[in-house]
């Protein structure tokens, strides 16, 4: 009896808990240019399956990117693997890439609500980086 509880301590003591782990991201002008879409958005509606959950976001400004109107976005169905939580009735600043049908988003790709202190000054950092592009190009 002995040895079946040591066995089980030891298979319990050997097996790793896998969670999202990310490096700090990087400045918010270069997470929005590596990104294929950058915008305030806010949820319109939510899809949960096994694996992931699928938002439908109304971009509220759009950043980087050529979307516009109801965009569809996809992330892990939980935090543990890197899936992102977006709340009703807040706005965030949504950083997505593409996989040629899809766009998505992790918990890694910095996105934040825009009524933080964070997100309001990342925020702006953008919307003023995107006036002074175009005020170079013309």
């Amino acid at each position: 009896m002995r040895s079946i509880f040591a066995l089980l301590l030891l298979s319990l003591a050997s097996s790793r808990a896998h969670a999202c782990s990310c490096l700090p991201p990087p400045p918010v002008i270069e997470r929005a240019e590596q990104s294929t879409a950058t915008f305030v958005g806010r949820l319109v509606s939510e899809e949960v399956d096994e694996w992931k959950r699928i938002y439908r976001l109304e971009i509220i400004e759009s950043l980087h990117g050529e979307f516009v109107g109801i965009v569809e976005v996809s992330t892990a169905k939980d935090g543990a693997a890197c899936g992102v939580y977006i709340a009703p009735d807040a706005d965030y600043l949504i950083f997505c890439h593409s996989d040629d049908e899809r766009l998505w988003t992790t918990l890694c790709s910095g996105n934040n609500r825009t009524d933080t202190d964070k997100g309001a000054a990342e925020l702006a950092v953008l919307r003023q980086h995107t006036v002074n592009a175009s005020n170079t190009q013309n």
